[in-house]
């Protein structure tokens, strides 16, 4: 019986899978990884990926990135109790379309005053600017449970508004999380997928060991390529087995890029030194 995949890898592996396939075949993948919670897809139906806080084409912010609660309150664990619950909860609808968000309301149905209801709630999905009600109800599941720990810690108030992210399957690193404080929008081995989507079919990237570098290659798997920064501080790219022995420095006039558009420039950057390494 083989072993589901790990929050640590499963997106690696998509990762692989649309730079392997061809055109016709990506397109086919990112529908389903946006259906999934792999990738989110914009209100101008671009499908992007998760390390993404804009569309890649329209340039439009990701919308559903924060958590909205009672200004009141500060929930802290109780709040990523409720999370992970969520998470639970969709990780077993694999089928369901899985949303960036889910909104909780309050009810006054229970003889104990307000209440955070489990049924009624609201989707949100990041190709819409609304949300669209969600047809389940929570009862008798653990997000019922975090919900009477939220309301336990303190109890709603009408009108209150509780929107809670709902973390994507294999989730990758984001700068916020965990406390790793990333200074960079991109990581190295985004530079590397960004060059293979401009180098064009057959061309494949992934991620370095622990994110140090990016991986790029040729069709065939040649040639084989090291994108990493040097003891100069400069970004080259090299050989993959011996990076020293030839490299060529890829010029960054603007620093590191914040912005899809200026991640895609790079990328170009990185492709036409790719290209000198061809046989």
């Amino acid at each position: 019986m083989s072993q589901p995949m790990t929050r640590n890898t499963a997106t690696p592996a998509l990762d692989y899978l649309l730079s392997a396939a061809l055109p016709s075949q990506r397109a086919e993948l990112a529908d389903l990884a946006a259906h999934q919670g792999l990738m989110w897809r914009c209100v101008c139906r671009t499908v992007n990926t998760l390390n993404t806080d804009a569309c890649s084409a329209c340039e439009k912010p990701r919308p559903y990135t924060k958590d909205v609660t009672p200004p009141r309150y500060e929930y802290g664990e109780l709040l990523e109790d409720l999370r992970d619950r969520l998470a639970e909860w969709f990780d077993d609808e694999p089928k369901e379309r899985r949303p960036a968000a889910i909104g909780f309301r309050v009810t006054t149905e229970y003889d104990d005053g307000p209440a955070w209801a489990t049924w009624d709630a609201t989707a949100y999905f990041t190709d819409a600017w609304i949300g669209t009600p969600y047809p389940k109800d929570f009862e008798r599941s653990g997000v019922a449970d975090a919900l009477v720990e939220l309301g336990d810690f303190e109890q709603p108030q009408v009108g209150d508004t509780l929107i809670v992210v709902v973390p994507p399957p294999f989730a990758p690193e984001r700068p916020e999380e965990k406390g790793l404080g990333r200074e960079y929008a991109y990581g190295i081995s985004d530079y590397a997928r960004a060059a293979a989507e401009a180098l064009g079919d057959g061309w494949g990237a992934d991620s370095g060991y622990i994110g140090a570098y990016g991986l790029l290659w040729g069709p065939g798997g040649t040639p084989e390529l090291r994108l990493y920064v040097d003891d100069y501080d400069d970004l080259v790219l090299g050989w993959k087995h011996y990076p020293d022995r030839e490299t060529v420095t890829i010029d960054l006039p603007d620093g590191a890029p914040s912005l899809p558009a200026e991640l895609r420039t790079v990328g170009k950057a990185i492709a036409k030194a790719a290209r000198t390494f061809l046989p």
